[in-house]
């Protein structure tokens, strides 16, 4: 072998591991997408469309249990102690978002703020879940007959009710029923919470609405609120609601025949837009009323 014959070889060689790595080397920079980071800084591209992602923070979660939904699907568990979340679905520009709570983690209540929007070419990062060791009541959307079906088929109704918050939980009514269910057998529970039969209010809880941060009222250790410390009414809205209570928290003897009935007289009501003592009794109603409408006070249990 001459020296010519290898100069070309060599050459040959040079050449070809030249076209080799300048081919590796563009192939690598076509199939990488990532930025300085690693990850795309706003939203992510899959077959040319972008899309942005759900989420936001999270405070007082210090349970297991919290199920979130974003628009009715999309079910996002959430472990105890997080304090933030993201859903797995990503949205695409100007759709629509609704966050909401499919299931309330283990003896806390949640509500969502900013739970509802539009994307708008970023990611949603600003819906916010708080969760506190809180309970809810509503007033029932629909309004009965003192024929209730005993306190047992009032606690139906309120756990079927069509106010009922979303997210679980058990519900039942706030009223009086003889020995089936009372707050005091003296004013006000000077004997504490040993009068309490079946009773729906918790002692030392903080009680809201069905948004789950508007407060209501606190309970003291007797497991009753006293007139005077509410924050606000239990709804703005009008009607009565059937308690069959005293002012003073003892059982009043008129209610229905234990809810069973519409025969009965003179049960007292109370209206849900009272911060005061109406809340519980303000007048009578006959079990068979239909107007003015008689709704039911339901308590997060």
């Amino acid at each position: 072998m001459n020296i010519r014959t290898t100069k070309r070889r060599k050459s040959f060689i040079f050449l070809f591991l030249t076209i080799l790595f300048t081919g590796m080397f563009c192939a690598s920079e076509e199939g990488s997408t990532t930025t300085d980071s690693g990850s795309s800084s706003e939203g992510s591209s899959g077959g040319g469309s972008t899309t942005y992602t759900i989420g936001g923070s999270i405070t007082g979660l210090s349970a297991a249990g919290l199920v979130l939904q974003n628009n009715s699907g999309d079910n996002l568990t959430v472990a105890n102690g997080a304090t933030s979340f993201t859903f797995a679905t990503a949205l695409s520009n100007g759709a629509s978002y609704s966050v909401t709570v499919q299931t309330q983690p283990t003896g806390l209540s949640c509500g969502v703020t900013n739970a509802t929007g539009t994307v708008s070419s970023a990611n949603v990062t600003n819906v916010t879940v708080s969760c506190s060791s809180t309970k809810r009541i509503f007033v029932s959307a629909t309004s009965y007959s003192g024929n209730l079906g005993g306190v047992s088929g009032a606690d139906a109704k309120c756990q079927a009710d069509g106010n009922k918050p979303s997210g679980g939980g058990t519900y039942k009514a706030m009223l009086s029923s003889g020995t089936a269910r009372r707050a005091c057998t003296s004013a006000n529970c000077s004997g504490g919470t040993s009068e309490h039969a079946d009773w729906v209010l918790l002692p030392n809880t903080k009680y809201v609405r069905s948004d789950g941060t508007t407060e209501i009222f606190t309970t003291n250790s007797n497991g009753i609120f006293e007139f005077g410390t509410l924050t606000n009414a239990i709804s703005s809205g009008s009607g009565f609601v059937w308690t069959a209570l005293n002012v003073n928290w003892t059982n009043n003897a008129q209610n229905c025949g234990n809810w069973s009935n519409t025969t009965g007289t003179n049960v007292i009501r109370g209206i849900p837009n009272s911060t005061v003592n109406s809340i519980l009794a303000t007048g009578t109603s006959n079990c068979d009323q239909t107007s003015p409408a008689v709704y039911l006070y339901c308590v997060e249990q």
